[in-house]
């Protein structure tokens, strides 16, 4: 019997597709996410969606996907906004983080503009789970926040489940997508990711090293002078 793969496994060891928030639904980061997420039915289920203005798309996501909250930030939209059964409406100012910290969210993918998805996000990771992110600003704004909270996540979730790998097969199935769409593609192949994330961790290790021995190998004195 082969071994579940990273979607069927949820955290906490139990099976079934990962369950996914994603904020920003309806721009165009959130539509292609989409795109991805429902090709790919047995390995994740969209159980939240949030956007800002877009009801009227919003609305047919939420029919199409069958989530089980929704945010819309515009008030007046969001009261006149037709969801299926099932699927409550979460409104105020704290709706996005609500939603990123549900049990029954595992994946947090923000595909919002600005810094409106700041306080989510640490929310998200301060509540385990995994955020994947397409937002700048987030990092720019918040970078000193958010960095070491997710990295103390990543250790603990590298401590507990080594084989919990969603950023490469997430950007390959991206990308994969994406390419799709031109008659003359080259395919990406998805090795290209996990080998480039470990280029890049040896080139900077080994930056790191040089210029730790070289500085630890000079000449105070000469280096005072050149100062």
């Amino acid at each position: 019997m082969s071994s579940p793969s990273f979607a069927e496994v949820r955290r906490g060891g139990e099976s079934g597709p990962r369950r996914v928030a994603l904020l920003g639904s309806t721009g165009s980061i959130g539509r292609q996410t989409i795109d991805v997420l429902e090709a790919h039915p047995d390995a994740f289920r969209v159980t939240a969606l949030a956007t800002g203005s877009n009801g009227a798309l919003l609305a047919e996501q939420s029919a199409r996907l069958r989530p089980a909250a929704v945010a819309l930030a515009d008030e007046a939209a969001s009261a006149a906004l037709d969801l299926p059964g099932g699927t409550d409406r979460v409104g105020g100012t704290d709706a996005l983080e609500a939603l990123a910290t549900r049990d029954d969210v595992d994946l947090v993918i923000v595909a919002t503009g600005g810094v409106v998805s700041l306080r989510p996000v640490l929310a998200a990771l301060r509540a385990g789970k995994i955020v994947a992110t397409a937002n700048k600003e987030t990092l720019v704004a918040g970078g000193h926040l958010v960095m070491p909270l997710a990295r103390e996540l990543a250790n603990a979730t590298a401590a507990t489940d080594p084989g919990d790998p969603y950023a490469s097969p997430l950007a390959w199935l991206a990308t994969d997508k994406w390419l799709q769409g031109f008659a003359y593609r080259i395919p990406v192949h998805a090795w290209v990711f996990p080998l480039a994330g470990i280029g890049v961790i040896t080139l900077a290790f080994g930056t790191v090293s040089y210029h730790a021995l070289r500085a630890a190998a000079m000449n105070p004195a000469k280096s005072l002078k050149t100062e």
